[in-house]
């Protein structure tokens, strides 16, 4: 192979070369461009679920007003409370206690802790934990928060949210105390039964 052949496959070599880096240019500068320039519609569901549009919605159908209102008084209207709540911190005189005004209301404490019932859900064997609530005393917590439950299971056909949810702990209790009732319904052979509360 002669000089001139050698420069001849240098030169293609260096063109190939320089092609695919072009190439290499070219798709990245594209892949630059769509991810700056497509922009994907939102999901259809997101304003329903979080309510980020204007619109605002009525208290009975905001999610987020009803789990705040779940430690209202015993029987009374857990939205009604709730627009007490925001009302009172709203419109209370910075020099006047509004926590105290809304404490004086009353509230509606759940009965049972978090660590009795999580062993419900985590363990396979709810009973070999010391801190575990025993079958009987998941029944107890059952009757003694049965306005709570009541309550909570009444929110499931609200879909729409806005605005912050108070309530957090609560929330969790009651999904706790919901899931040891299925297990224990399990436990006891009660399939049915815990796939409708499921």
């Amino acid at each position: 192979m002669n000089d001139d052949d050698k420069n001849l496959k240098i030169i293609g070599l260096v063109k190939l070369l320089i092609w695919i880096g072009i190439i290499n240019l070219l798709i990245f500068i594209s892949l630059v461009a769509y991810s700056f320039l497509h922009v994907e519609k939102a999901d259809a569901g997101r304003d329903t679920f979080y309510a980020s549009s204007q619109a605002n919605i009525s208290d009975n159908q905001n999610i987020a007003i009803a789990l705040a209102g779940l430690s209202a008084p015993a029987g009374a209207d857990m939205i009604k409370h709730d627009r007490f709540v925001v009302d009172t911190l709203q419109k209370t005189p910075a020099d006047v206690d509004a926590k105290k005004i809304i404490a004086a209301a009353g509230k509606l404490d759940f009965v049972g802790t978090s660590e009795e019932l999580e062993c419900w859900i985590l363990s396979t064997e709810p009973y070999a934990d010391e801190k575990c609530a025993s079958s009987e005393r998941v029944k107890t917590i059952l009757g003694d928060n049965k306005e709570l439950l009541s309550r909570y299971k009444s929110l499931y056909s609200i879909t729409s949210w806005q605005g912050v949810s108070g309530n957090g702990q609560y929330v969790i209790n009651i999904n706790e105390l919901i899931s040891a009732e299925i297990m224990l319904d399990l436990a006891n052979s009660n399939a049915d039964s815990a796939y409708t509360k499921w």
